[in-house]
């Protein structure tokens, strides 16, 4: 899926719903919450594209990007002090390629942001679920693909690709 161009919907999405799962196969308090796609942070109340919250204190925040590294950090860090965070999680398609020292000029010193690569997250994710949360995942990744962005050809390829793949539930 991500391999499709879908201008960061399957990666936010996608990301976001295991991120679910995976929080409640191990049983953390709690609750995942992703914005709109097309929705700018502040414009949705959030404080990134992916957060956690525990009743309404933000947790946990992570912002996935294809954007300008530079301008995401700057971001985070704002972020930080405007949620009052303790730390910031940037998602990127490619941030396993950085290195250290890459990421040591480019993360403030001060501050507690992370930069994951996006594909290494959500295979992580996918190997730490068990069969049932796996299935989870994939029905609240269908519910966001409808609820969450407005394309619904992202649906459809969704679709086709649980049946191409034989993941389609009997049930």
């Amino acid at each position: 899926m991500l391999s499709v161009g879908s201008g960061g919907a399957y990666e936010q999405l996608l990301f976001a719903a295991l991120l679910d799962a995976w929080r409640q196969q191990i049983g953390l308090p709690g609750l995942v919450e992703t914005k709109h796609v097309n929705a700018a942070d502040a414009a949705a109340g959030t404080a990134a594209d992916v957060q956690v919250k525990h009743g309404s204190q933000v947790l946990e925040a992570y912002e996935v990007t294809a954007a300008d590294l530079n301008a995401k950090v700057r971001q985070a860090t704002k972020t930080l002090r405007q949620h009052d965070l303790r730390r910031v999680h940037l998602l990127a398609k490619g941030a396993g390629k950085v290195t250290g020292e890459e990421i040591k000029d480019l993360l403030p010193a001060d501050d507690d942001v992370s930069l994951l690569d996006i594909r290494e997250e959500i295979r992580s994710l996918i190997a730490d679920l068990d069969k049932p949360h796996r299935r989870q995942a994939l029905e609240t990744l269908y519910r966001m693909l409808v609820d969450k962005q407005p394309d619904d050809a992202l649906v459809k390829k969704y679709v086709e690709r649980l049946f191409e793949d034989r993941l389609t539930f009997d049930d």
